[in-house]
């Protein structure tokens, strides 16, 4: 009863571990440790099913030959000779019924290898035999029997050449005479050993060597172009096979333990013929470890390379040296590398930053655009800060710039800040990090000896005079105004002096690709990545919120002059009405309330009836917040216009909106709405920005906001 409840306990798990998945690579297991013949020896403990009418111990031994098909080294033919002994329990019957049983077995077996050391299987066999009962009369007496027999194998490999098995199985027996005592079902355990033939695939003298490596190129890398590598080949090696025979299904892959998680893979080759040779480009996918490093690590790395030669799988390893350059490092041979540098996600930085922007958040008006706002806001906050230009005395940018092969050094913008000083790429990284942790987009440009940063106004190249009078002082990018900033000016020059010296660099070399270069950080940040850095507080002093706004305020007063002096003086050359009421909108715009009346009054002295002035002062009075005398007089230029029929459409929709707007208010919610509502028919476009008057506002502060965030509509300003 024990025995039979362990075969079916055998029998189970045979089953179950069929079923499930061999571990990775089993399916090139069978082929790889395949041998040509094994021959073994066989013992079996046997418990018949029949009634023999008397107890009787019965067991085997035996002899075994196995083939394996050459190409399905699973399938397992065998041959099994086994002589089976009965003999009688019951001391009456001793002597009497006690016989043995000589049969030959022959068969399919089939056996999967679920690792090096463990197989599974299962074997279906017919056969035939001679029983003989030598004392059961006075002469012996046998006969001829046939049988069958099913059961599973589970097996045990030490090594290569030798293995065991446990063998539960069921067979029939049915005798070919009269005699069928001994006829029917019965259950064995066999235990068998096995010297398998063949020479073993994993010792030294059988390892396959297919391929030779030639014309390793590993360079220097560095830690910053982590991204680089992972899409982009940085070395190189060239496979040979040296063999007479193919090697299929070759995968090549690079490894650096320690800091890769896995090899990643460089190439899939079908096919290598005997005697070809192919160059394969290597890549890397580096983890984060790769960033923690510092200075120069020489490393050694594997190249890894896995094929199936003559159905068998086969690894070779090839060690290579080189060095990996910390996260500060990288070489000029490509200046968008640069931009792997610039991290936005710094939180420091980002801290650093909104901290300046509200330093100078009420000193900004309506000025200029936000963009322009975060570049000044940063340059003075430097400058507030002491952050100033040092070249770097062991690779200056002019020297390296020059030898592609040259090893710089760029420091992250935390470091430059910790420092308090940097080269003109150090301080190109701070001032295009800040800029982009506000959403500001930046670049940088390249020419000789130097490099410095540029950033997109949001500008339409159009009103380029919102920014400078000159057209020159800006660079037109698809249609957008980017300014260029010599930021290794910082401690010596203002704001504008640097900008005015950027764009004098890029013009003097005529943005020429040969020897200059113009990169947007996104772009090149979409092929160099930034590096991963930690993020830890820099413990900064900011700076004097005070001395920061004062700087800034006279930076924007500066730049807001320069704006409408030149278009004074064009609009005293000309001496036209239309040129001193643009005047009088950039003042107005810019928050110079006086000038921009004096710029109205004078075109409505050259032109008594040139409308889009007398709507101006108007609208001036609103931006004033002058809301009553602006309903007085814009009510007046309603009536006027609505009667004339020579009127402008857009000019009666610029006082409708106005007059709407005091209306708002004042909180006379039922004008306002009628005012818009007739802007909203002459011009609905013009009028959506000013949905809002059309809802009737209870919260102040809700009111405010709305109002504050829509610009005041001019006449003329198109």
């Amino acid at each position: 009863m024990i025995t039979r409840r362990l075969a079916i306990a055998v029998i189970l798990a045979g089953v179950v571990g069929a079923s499930l998945p061999a571990q990775e690579g089993a399916g090139d297991l069978d082929l790889y440790y395949r041998f040509p013949l094994s021959l073994g020896a066989r013992y079996e403990s046997v418990n018949p099913y029949a009634a023999y009418g008397v107890q009787f111990n019965v067991y085997g031994i035996g002899a075994v030959a196995i083939v394996p098909l050459p190409r399905a080294p699973r399938i397992q033919p065998f041959l099994e000779m086994t002589v089976t002994r009965f003999d009688a329990q019951d001391p009456d019957e001793a002597g009497r019924w006690d016989h043995s049983s000589f049969s030959v077995l022959a068969g399919p077996s089939w056996m999967r290898r679920l690792s090096r050391e463990f197989e599974l299987g299962g074997l279906l066999g017919v056969g035939g035999g001679l029983t003989l009962f030598p004392d059961l009369v006075e002469e012996p007496v046998g006969y001829g029997t046939v049988s069958a027999a099913a059961g599973i194998k589970l097996g045990l490999n030490p090594t290569y050449n030798f293995s065991v098995a446990i063998e539960p199985r069921f067979a029939y027996h049915s005798a070919l005479a009269e005699l069928d005592r001994f006829d029917g079902v019965s259950f064995s355990i066999g235990l068998s050993a096995h010297v398998r033939f063949g020479e073993d695939p994993d010792s030294a003298a059988n390892a396959i060597r297919a391929m030779r490596f030639s014309n390793v190129e590993v360079p220097d890398l560095f830690a910053a172009m982590q991204s680089y590598y992972a899409s982009n080949p940085f070395g190189s090696v060239v496979l040979e096979n040296t063999e007479r025979a193919a090697a299929e299904e070759v995968v090549v892959s690079f490894f650096q333990p320690g800091l890769m998680d896995t090899p990643t893979v460089a190439a899939e080759i079908g096919e290598l013929r005997p005697g070809e040779l192919v160059t394969v480009p290597l890549k890397a996918v580096y983890n984060s470890s790769v960033f923690d490093l510092e200075g120069i690590t020489p490393l050694s790395g594997e190249i890894i390379v896995s094929y199936r030669f003559r159905g068998r799988p086969a690894e070779q390893r090839q060690t290579v040296g080189y060095d990996l350059h910390d996260k500060t490092a990288l070489t000029w041979d490509d200046d968008r590398k640069l931009a792997a540098f610039i991290t936005p996600a710094d939180s420091a930085i980002r801290n650093y930053q909104s901290a300046l922007m509200r330093y100078t958040r009420d000193a900004a008006g309506d000025e200029i655009s936000e963009a322009m706002r975060a570049a000044i806001t940063a340059y003075v906050g430097l400058e507030e800060l002491g952050i100033a230009y040092q070249a770097d005395p062991t690779s200056p940018f002019v020297a390296v710039q020059q030898d592609v092969y040259a090893v710089d050094s760029v420091n992250l913008a935390r470091d430059t800040l910790r420092r308090v000083s940097g080269d003109c790429d150090d301080l190109t990284v701070l001032f295009a990090t800040m800029l982009e942790t506000v959403g500001v987009e930046t670049g940088f440009i390249t020419v000789p000896g130097h490099v410095y940063p540029v950033f997109n106004t949001g500008v339409p190249a159009s009103r380029f005079d919102l920014l400078h009078p000159e057209r020159s002082m800006t660079i037109n990018v698809d249609g957008e105004l980017w300014v260029p900033v010599e930021v290794t000016l910082l401690g010596t020059a203002d704001f504008r002096a640097a900008w005015r010296r950027g764009i004098e660099l890029y013009l003097e070399y005529g943005g020429d690709p040969q020897v200059s270069g113009f990169y947007r950080t996104a772009d090149a940040r979409s092929i160099f990545r930034p590096v991963g850095l930690r993020q830890t507080d820099l413990g900064l002093q900011y700076g004097d919120d005070g001395e920061v706004r004062r700087r800034y305020t006279g930076q924007i007063t500066a730049m807001v002059d320069t704006v409408l002096d030149a278009l004074e003086r064009r609009a005293a050359e000309r001496n036209r009405s239309r040129d001193y009421n643009r005047l009088g909108i950039a003042a107005a715009r810019k928050g110079r309330f006086s000038r921009a009346e004096a710029a109205f009054t004078t075109a409505l002295r050259l032109d008594g009836d040139y409308v889009d002035a007398q709507i101006n002062l108007g609208a001036l009075q609103l931006a004033r917040g002058r809301h009553a005398l602006a309903v007085l007089t814009l009510q007046d230029l309603a009536v006027r216009l609505g009667r004339d029929e020579s009127a402008s459409p857009r000019s009666l929709a610029t006082v409708y909106l106005n007059l709407a707007r005091a209306h708002y208010e004042l909180d006379e919610f039922g004008p306002a709405a009628e005012y818009f509502e007739l802007a909203q028919g002459i011009d609905p476009e013009r009028a959506a920005a000013h949905s809002f008057i059309a809802v009737v506002q209870e919260s102040d502060g809700g009111r405010a906001s709305q109002v504050a965030s829509v610009s005041i509509p001019f006449a003329g300003d198109e």
